[in-house]
This record gives structure tokens, C-alpha cells and sequence, in this order.
């Protein structure tokens, strides 16, 4: 996931070489999300 684009960028900024600025805050957004159902 790296190499490519995040779902956070868009447009021109979905190239591999342009998120250089945003690796040290990736994987904020990396990850498994476990959802529970409350009702």
C-alpha cells in the first residue's frame, strides 16, 4: 500500500512519489477497523 495511492489523497496527489511529506503520519489511517453492532 505504500507504492501506490491512500483514500486520503486525491487527484494528482495519488502518485507514489507524492505522499513522501505525508509517510511519518500514515499509518494513523493504516489498519483494521472492528466494527460492533450496538442494538
Amino acid at each position: 500500500m505504500m507504492l501506490g495511492g491512500a483514500w486520503v489523497t486525491q487527484g494528482t496527489e495519488t502518485l507514489k512519489y507524492y505522499r513522501n511529506w505525508f509517510r511519518p503520519n500514515f499509518y494513523q489511517h493504516a489498519g483494521f477497523r472492528i466494527v460492533s453492532n450496538y442494538q
